[in-house]
């Protein structure tokens, strides 16, 4: 969102992009609601905003906001009460550095999809009764990500949305 009446669309990102572009917010959010899925663990994004170093404001289901308060990587607010969203993302911006601090080296590499396939993948074969035989280490390189953002009056974006 632009701060205009505007808003921008852009592709998918590669998972490759992912955290070099979250780093250019403030504060990631995770608006979950009370349902059972939500309430038993953490979205994807959780350990994104994490390894780009951003707080993170998100909703109060139960594992989520565990884990945020318990970490101190962030505020957690009310599911759908707009006055609590509102106190949670003033309390995280007006001192980013406090929640950051959270992001110990540690806890980034438990969070990483490396520190995760080493316990998953056994586990994995484990249960398919498969051996699967490693694959060689892969090498990428992140080039200029190229912009392709669409500008749209948000009325029109969303009669577009409602009219599918």
């Amino acid at each position: 969102y632009t701060g205009e009446d505007t808003l921008s669309l852009h592709d998918a990102l590669p998972i490759s992009e992912v955290t070099s572009y979250l780093r250019t917010a403030d504060i990631g959010l995770i608006m979950n609601t009370h349902h059972v899925n939500h309430e038993l663990s953490t979205p994807t994004k959780f350990s994104e905003y994490a390894h780009a170093d951003i707080p993170i404001v998100a909703s109060d289901v139960k594992f989520l906001a565990e884990e945020t308060r318990r970490r101190g990587m962030g505020e957690v607010f009310i599911s759908g009460d707009i006055q609590s969203f509102v106190e949670a993302v003033k309390k995280v911006t007006a001192d980013p550095a406090k929640y950051k601090k959270a992001y110990t080296k540690e806890f980034l590499h438990e969070k990483s999809w490396e520190a995760q396939c080493e316990k998953l993948s056994p586990l994995y074969q484990e249960l398919a009764h498969a051996n699967p035989q490693p694959r060689a280490a892969s090498e990428f390189k992140v080039g200029e990500r190229e912009e392709k953002a669409a500008e749209q009056p948000v009325a029109d974006f969303y009669r577009q949305f409602l009219s599918a």
